[in-house]
């Protein structure tokens, strides 16, 4: 197997002599060109571009830290309240906590799927970029799932049936 090194044009000739003499002529090495006396041997191994390998930072963009996440269920709700039990995602061995969320907290586009029985999640933590300052935020999602038809309720039953029967049976 052999190993492939990047040599800089800063280095100077007494280390790529001594290159030379611990590890044999014969080494892959990468020069600056591809055509000068440190490229590799062989065509198809090619020196990778810098630009490609550095990471592309968006120094516009806020990073959040989450801190605190839940599953919630909704247990019943009204105009002004909802009453939610939680299943701590963080720490698994704390128990579920039942509580009353406003419903001032949950963002618009998820009123409508607010309703006994509904599933969300529930994270607590910090936003925070280069042009922003820390804030604290809440973010609450509803889980949105298609509706089973009555047809595949139906077809689940049956199936569910044809088993218990075929394991029932003696």
């Amino acid at each position: 197997m052999s190993t492939a090194i990047a040599i800089s044009p800063m280095e100077n000739t007494a280390n790529i002599q001594e290159y030379a003499h611990e590890y044999g002529e014969n080494k892959y090495r990468y020069g600056k060109t591809g055509t000068d006396f440190l490229s590799t041997k062989e065509p198809e191994i090619r020196p990778c571009s810098p630009k490609f390998l550095t990471p592309v930072l968006d120094l516009n963009r806020p990073r959040e830290d989450i801190k605190q996440r839940w599953s919630g269920k909704v247990i019943s709700a009204t105009d002004q309240e909802l009453t939610v039990r939680l299943e701590d995602l963080t720490n698994r061995d704390n128990p579920d906590e039942l509580i009353v969320l406003s419903r001032d907290e949950i963002d618009d586009k998820d009123q409508s799927l607010v309703k006994p029985g509904a599933l969300f999640y529930w994270y607590i933590g910090y936003r925070q970029g280069f042009k922003y300052s820390k804030e604290r935020i809440s973010i609450i999602r509803f889980r949105r799932l298609p509706s089973w038809t009555t047809k595949e309720i139906q077809e689940s039953e049956k199936l569910a049936e044809e088993y218990a029967n075929f394991f029932l049976t003696d």
